[in-house]
């Protein structure tokens, strides 16, 4: 199981704090269990993990996109909310697909780690 940093433990008791965590939609492109799903629970954080085949009955406030193939499988949500939520890739390649999909990610995370995604999360978590 992924061990916080500092810069990721900072943001844990404030969004502990919060009355209500806003919901995260996490695309999953692989069948194994989510190491950044598992870390940002830990913080506190509403995660809905979602394949290709699965249907989304939630409006997420945050969409993660830490894959590439991620992006497709995010689209048909995207497409049915009324309104626009933050978007948030892992890395540059994850941030061209988005774009090309014509969704501009509101921030890409510093490095394509685990850690630095999460912490881009927990960042704008605690806003």
């Amino acid at each position: 199981m992924p061990t916080p940093s500092a810069c990721v433990s900072g943001k844990i008791s404030a969004l502990r704090a919060m009355p209500e965590a806003p919901v995260i939609l996490l695309p999953r492109t692989r069948e194994k269990p989510s190491r950044l799903a598992i870390l940002l629970r830990d913080m506190g954080a509403n995660v809905v993990e979602v394949s290709a085949s699965a249907a989304i009955a939630c409006r997420p406030q945050i969409v993660l996109i830490p894959a590439a193939a991620a992006m497709e499988i995010a689209l048909p949500t995207l497409h049915a909310l009324s309104s626009r939520p933050i978007i948030l890739a892992m890395g540059p390649r994850s941030a061209a697909a988005a774009e090309a999909a014509g969704y501009k990610p509101d921030a890409v995370a510093s490095e394509p780690t685990l850690e630095a995604f999460a912490a881009l999360v927990g960042e704008y978590l605690a806003q």
